[in-house]
């Protein structure tokens, strides 16, 4: 189990009342794992570490002589009542003798090497049977062959926006033996050496080539603000006093970008018909599109999108309709970006505007009324780019005059209309690159 030592020590707040070997007993929670409450008996947890280090879980390990600082953490029983703490710092497994009492921390010094040892922490309730806990403490003897390399993890994976800072955690080896700032590896074992480690962090490495952005005695936990979205690869290097450089390790961020949303309403709509070729119908509560052999209908619809800023790259824009009735048979409409002016209470089949000779985006109808969608982002992103003029765009059906099929007819709620939450609507999702 991965902690931090500003989540233990936070529970350990919760958990202890130091003083007089009693300590009463606190609901406390490790990360979500492990909950300590209304349990059968007495429990906690022995923590750890080189002293004026993290304390950490069990097992323990280092060189010799070995000293270590421990504590009892997350304490509960079944009642709430007192528990008395005893230590034993060398247990056999079989007899309990007492070295300290209370919760600690207590500081030990393990001279040698001569063979693995237990630290075992007996909790006592006011009534019931006391319950022992111990972990194991291993005192490495320092030999010549002895390679001492620091182990570095980026921790990760990590997530975050453009322009927003991204939270970095070290503090954490890869293998799970999690000594913050002197963890290292041995060809047999692993071993605590207490030292200050340089962290150095390239946040976004290319190829698995190292140039650092950052660095720093203890730097476990830097942020960094990505000026990009996407998927970025950040590396950490970890060296020691002698000069011993870890391998690179990396770490997955990925950055989604500054966005924002808007939903527009119509700045105008109406619809045309090939039956009265002369006829405007701005006025009206609905759009129609429709094939017939000789009425045929089609919709025109146009966003007003100076309220976007000017610079921004556009991520999404969907031109969203609500199909008050639909066809008996389906049908597929084709979206066509207008090409020429028009306007509102003017436009008719006679008079209607130029419009781009292939489709944007077709839609299938529904089989029951409710909302059409269009994607015209690569529209809106040119629009707002200057590259294209707005004006707009019109709907058809993809097979005008196709009266075999089946003749149908979809109206859709235009801006006229009493609802409003049905009237039409551009969403266009952007951020500033």
């Amino acid at each position: 189990m991965r902690r931090s030592f500003w989540v233990l020590a936070a529970f350990m707040l919760l958990a202890l009342v130091v003083g007089g070997g009693i300590g009463r007993a606190q609901i406390t929670e490790i990360q979500g794992e492990m909950r300590v409450g209304i349990v059968p008996n007495p429990v906690a947890l022995i923590l750890g570490g080189p002293v004026g280090k993290p304390y950490l879980p069990g097992p323990f390990f280092g060189v010799e002589p070995l000293s270590l600082e421990f504590v009892a953490c997350c304490v509960a029983d079944t009642s709430g009542e007192d528990v008395t703490f005893e230590w034993n710092f060398d247990y056999d497994g079989m007899a309990f003798e007492i070295d300290a009492v209370g919760p600690g921390p207590f500081a030990i010094t393990y001279p040698s090497a001569e063979s693995n040892k237990l630290v075992a922490l007996r909790l006592t309730p006011e009534t019931g049977d006391p319950v022992i806990i111990s972990e194991l403490v291993s005192v490495l003897e320092v030999s010549s062959d002895l390679v001492v390399v620091p182990l570095a993890s980026a921790g990760g994976p990590y997530s975050g926006i453009v322009g927003s800072p991204v939270q970095f955690n070290a503090t954490t080896s890869s293998d799970g033996i999690e000594y913050p700032d002197g963890v290292y590896q041995t060809n047999q074992n692993r071993v605590v050496e207490i030292e200050g480690l340089l962290y150095e962090w390239d946040f976004d490495t290319t190829a698995g080539t190292f140039v650092p952005d950052l660095g720093g005695i203890g730097l476990m936990a830097p942020t960094y603000i990505y000026d990009l979205p996407g998927g970025h690869t950040a590396a950490l290097r970890v060296t020691d006093l002698d000069v011993d450089i870890s391998s690179m390790t990396t770490a997955i961020v990925t950055i989604a970008p500054n966005q924002e949303t808007v939903m527009l309403s119509p700045l105008s709509d109406s619809w045309i018909d090939r039956a009265e070729p002369d006829a405007n119908h701005g006025i009206f509560e609905t759009l129609r599109v429709q094939s017939d052999a000789s009425a045929n209908n089609r919709a025109l619809v146009r966003f007003d999108l100076t309220s976007i800023p000017a610079g921004v790259e556009v991520d999404k824009a969907t031109l969203h309709l609500f199909a008050l009735q639909v066809p008996v048979e389906a049908r597929t409409y084709g979206l066509h970006r207008v090409t020429s002016f028009w306007e509102e209470l003017d436009v008719t089949w006679s008079s209607q505007p130029t419009g781009t000779s292939n489709y944007t985006d077709t839609a299938d109808t529904r089989a029951t009324p409710g909302r059409m969608d269009w994607d015209v982002t690569s529209d809106v992103d040119g629009m707002l780019s200057g590259i294209l003029t707005n004006w707009g765009w019109l709907i058809e059906d993809a097979n005008e005059y196709d009266i075999n099929v089946g003749i149908g007819r979809t109206e859709y709620a235009s801006q006229e209309h009493e609802t409003e939450s049905l009237w039409p609507v551009l969403e266009v999702s952007y951020h500033l690159p």
